[in-house]
């Protein structure tokens, strides 16, 4: 939509899209802990955007929300805005005051760097969902280089399901509402970071830094066992990027060294991907992804869910009018045979209609990991999705 001025100057241009989606979804097996017995359970997402950008200057500001609503027994129901700034650029350099969501990572499999915006876990536990994270962002930028620079404000915390709901990452315990922070006042309140990133030849690469509260929680067990209560502490955490591109091949890196509760370790993920073109005279291309992971950390520090995996994964583009797509996948404890598999699939059905199929389950789970608790809560998941 454009505005216009009593004289015909171009005011503004304002463009609206909002996604409807609903999604049920089924486990495959009933839950393991009290009052987890629901079997199936239907959400509606509804998602706006909205972009305003001046036409007389280079101001934009965007917003962009979810609201969540869901049956049954999963407590699913929650909103977020992701998504609330003004961004405004000069000719090298831009400034964001607002809510946004950064991503950082080349990886598939997990990633290690990403740490600005806090995992939401009321739409999904592996982490790629993220809530809006109050911010200023300055960046500079030329054709070669960008460097960013953010001050983080207000921290927020993990949500956990309740008892009736899945993914119950602690078991049957129940996770205290009210956390611990290592810090208080504005050390609590403000963390900053930077990233600078760049190419040469065939490398992109970036280097960052983060210093403030570290955004997963060390879980410490009451007296009697029956209530954690989050405990988040500080760090200060060296990132590294990089990713290699020659023809179909993708070779990728993430690095981490971290410095929290007095102790240090280094973390990375590692790997290609090979992309199959045109695969049998066809349109179809196929892409084979293997990573290796190794996060072990110290038992002062908050889990890792794989401290060591091997990752593996085909991802199908099948350049068709639908746009179809599939990403296949499979992560494996080398010493344990702990799995999880997951499964996400995508294709238009009209200009404004989308079905999507997503899936995770897991096999082999032992009871020290951190997936035991989900050991039982394999799904399937299938969306069905409006924009407007």
């Amino acid at each position: 939509m454009v505005y216009w001025g009593g004289s015909g100057t171009l005011l503004a241009d304002t463009q609206s899209l909002t996604q409807i989606a609903v999604e049920p979804r089924w486990y495959l097996s009933s839950g393991e802990y009290h009052r987890q017995s629901s079997m199936a359970d239907l959400s509606v997402a509804i998602e706006p955007t909205l972009d305003w950008q001046a036409a007389d200057s280079d101001a934009q500001i965007r917003m962009s929300a979810l609201l969540r609503l869901g049956s049954g027994e999963q407590d699913r129901d929650h909103a977020d805005v992701g998504e609330l700034y003004w961004r405004r650029s000069w000719s090298s350099s831009h400034l964001l005051l607002g809510i946004n969501k950064v991503f950082w990572g080349v990886a598939e499999s997990v990633h290690l760097v990403d740490i600005v915006n806090q995992a939401d876990f009321k739409e999904d536990i592996d982490g790629e969902q993220k809530l809006g994270q109050p911010m200023a962002m300055f960046t500079l930028e030329d054709d070669q280089a960008s460097l960013s620079l953010f001050a983080l404000f207000g921290f927020r915390p993990r949500a956990f399901p309740e008892e009736q709901g899945r993914f119950r990452v602690v078991g049957d315990a129940r996770v205290e509402d009210d956390p611990e922070y290592e810090a208080s006042g504005w050390e609590r309140d403000v963390d900053f970071a930077a990233r600078y990133s760049s190419y040469l030849g065939q490398w992109d690469w970036a280097v960052s830094l983060f210093d403030g509260t570290f955004r997963e929680p060390l879980l410490v067990p009451t007296a009697d066992g029956a209530v954690l209560v989050p405990r988040y502490q500080e760090v200060r955490q060296g990132g590294l990027e990089l990713q290699y591109t020659e023809g179909p091949l993708l070779g990728k890196l993430e690095a981490t060294y971290r410095d929290m509760a007095g102790r240090q370790r280094a973390a990375m993920v590692g790997g290609a991907e090979y992309t199959l073109f045109g695969v049998g005279d066809s349109a179809v291309d196929v892409g084979l992804l293997a990573e290796y992971v190794v996060d072990k950390r110290p038992p002062e520090w908050p889990r890792a869910v794989f401290p060591e995996g091997i990752f593996l994964g085909v991802r199908v583009l099948a350049n068709d009018p639908a746009d179809t797509t599939a990403l296949l996948g499979i992560m494996r404890d080398p010493d344990s045979d702990e799995q999880m598999w997951s499964v996400e699939a995508s294709a238009r059905l009209a200009s404004d209609v989308t079905l999507t199929l997503e899936g995770r389950g897991f096999s082999g789970v032992a009871r020290e990991s951190l997936l035991y608790g989900v050991r039982s809560d394999d799904y399937l998941q299938v969306g069905l999705n409006f924009f407007f």
